[in-house]
């Protein structure tokens, strides 16, 4: 019986064994997987540094074009409201020489009635 009884341990410490190699190869390939994935996440993680990093470059680029565009429409804003205050000017000044003009055509005419009425107190009137 003890022989049986050794036997029965013999066979139970080989298949121990047995499975405790089959479970470490399980998990060594499984370890393995681990760090193929954590491999492939690294170069992952490193090909988006190197893409992002020119993107970033990219966007910035972009923003000071769009800044640039926004600073020129502002200057030309501007240019175009001075134009409008040039022209309002203008319009006001040509309004004031047009009321000068009147004038001075009255006057004138006032004037020319006022010489004409002392040259004709002036003169004899005839009968």
């Amino acid at each position: 019986m003890t022989d049986l009884l050794i036997i029965i341990s013999v066979i139970a410490i080989i298949s121990f064994t047995v499975m405790f190699i089959l479970l470490s190869r399980g998990l060594l390939e499984e370890a393995k997987k681990v760090g193929k994935a954590s491999e492939d996440i690294s170069k992952l993680t490193s090909s988006i540094n190197e893409q992002i990093t020119p993107t970033v470059e990219d966007i910035k680029a972009s923003l000071r074009s769009i800044n640039a565009v926004v600073s020129e429409a502002s200057n030309t804003i501007n240019h175009a409201n001075q134009l409008i205050d040039s022209t309002d000017k203008l319009i006001r000044f040509n309004k004031v020489t047009n009321v000068l003009k009147s004038s001075a055509a009255n006057l004138i005419n006032v004037y020319d009635g006022i010489r004409k009425g002392i040259k004709n107190s002036r003169d004899p009137k005839k009968p």
